[in-house]
């Protein structure tokens, strides 16, 4: 089946979703996480009630979605060319892969006030080179496969927070906004290794992981925001988003290793221990460790928008993640914003941009506005031609006009 189709199928998304943050044209219960210091200034609905917006992304560091199509949506014979193709992808380090979705609900604003609830869930992979080689390559005598790196990271939690905007005069608006994080749960692979020996006699060989782990803990976060409009056309935005940002990780917190051995399989044991498994030896141990924080970096955005009329206007927003986190990955770097309103229910937002890690891409929403019901749906690739990453959302809600015409 085609992936890409698949997630899009799977993704619900809405106007202001893209994986930037835009501290320029968020507007409403957006405002809350984008940049509080918009709610202190009127360029939206004066409130706003969001039911639910879902994301899905999918992301990789050497594959994208037409190679999954190309070798593993259909059965096919790869030839010897592909193996090379597919094993050149991996000659700088080994496949990363992460699926990350987070679902917002009960987002609401009035005037210069927002909270919101949200849930996160994201899941880690890396694969070393050599497993690819095995496979493709097939099991050569006396020949050592590194089987290193193999890890699993996951993340899992809720924010429940608000944000409150102040104006300064009639042309600036600062803003801040905090949340409370209480994670569910949290996997970090720390070491791993393993090898496979194989000889004209034996094969052999081990996989180890240790992992620090936890079942619960609570944190916060904090995001701080400013808007400046000097005209009713001119918009200048900053963003400072989870800048201060920490779980404290105190239920089952502990170091967990667990080892897999391949004890000698031969010929003659075979024959003596004909199930596999028998061969096979398993570790694993849970070692109660003291409660421990982990960050979330924050993230810079700064942005300019030009609004000439009321049927299009035109942004450019760019970020920039702070320090590294295994969990965070790194935004998009900068990106234009052309806002449309070709007629009166509908918007159409185009951004294309580019990514420090995955080159170019974009992103494209569609949103649906009538008598103050809000459904938008969006999608976003990197890494094109070939997209390496993808998110998808939508977002249905509900914006109250200071007049019901205006809806």
């Amino acid at each position: 089946m085609n992936l890409l189709l698949l997630v899009v199928g799977a993704w619900l998304s809405g106007l202001g979703g893209q994986t930037m943050v835009d501290p320029v044209f968020c507007a409403g219960c957006e405002a809350v996480t984008q940049n509080p210091g918009v709610l202190a200034i009127p360029v939206g609905p004066p409130a706003s009630f969001n039911w639910i917006a879902a994301r899905l992304r999918l992301e990789s560091n050497s594959f994208t979605f037409g190679d999954y199509n190309r070798y593993f949506a259909r059965p096919t014979f790869i030839t010897a060319a592909d193996e090379t193709a597919i094993l050149g992808r991996l000659a700088a380090g080994p496949l990363e892969f992460g699926v990350r979705s987070d679902v917002e609900i009960l987002h609401a604003h009035w005037r210069w006030f927002g909270a919101g609830i949200s849930y996160d869930w994201q899941v880690d992979q890396s694969i070393p080179p050599e497993f690819f080689r095995l496979v493709l390559e097939g099991n050569e005598l006396n020949r050592r496969y590194d089987l290193s790196g193999f890890s699993t990271d996951s993340l899992a939690l809720i924010r429940i927070g608000g944000a409150g905007g102040v104006p300064v005069g009639e042309l600036v608006g600062l803003g801040i906004g905090v949340s409370w994080l209480h994670g569910f749960n949290y996997v970090h692979t720390t070491t791993s290794s393993g090898e496979l020996l194989t000889t004209p006699y034996a094969v052999t060989g081990y996989m180890a992981q240790t992992r620090t782990q936890a079942d619960a803990g609570d944190g916060f976060a904090a995001t701080l925001g400013a808007l400046v409009r000097p005209a009713s056309w001119l918009r200048l935005g900053l963003t400072l988003r989870d800048l201060p940002a920490a779980v404290h990780w105190n239920h089952n917190t502990g170091v967990r290793r667990f080892r897999i051995e391949l004890d000698s399989l031969d010929a003659a044991r075979y024959r003596l221990k004909p199930k596999l498994d028998s061969f096979i030896e398993r570790t694993n141990s849970f070692e109660p460790g003291p409660d421990f924080w982990t960050t979330l970096p924050g993230i810079a955005a700064i942005g300019v928008g030009y609004e000439p009329n009321a049927v299009v206007r035109f942004g450019a927003v760019a970020n920039l993640r702070l320090w590294a986190d295994p969990f965070v990955p790194e935004p998009p770097l900068a990106a234009l914003r052309v806002d449309l309103h070709p007629v009166r229910p509908f918007q159409l937002s185009i951004m294309p941009g580019w990514h420090r890690d995955k080159g170019p891409g974009g992103h494209l929403g569609l949103g649906f506005h009538y008598h103050g019901v809000v459904l938008c749906l969006d999608a976003e690739a990197w890494g094109l031609p070939e997209t390496s990453e993808a998110l998808f959302r939508l977002r249905l809600g509900f914006d109250f006009a200071e007049n019901p015409a205006e809806g």
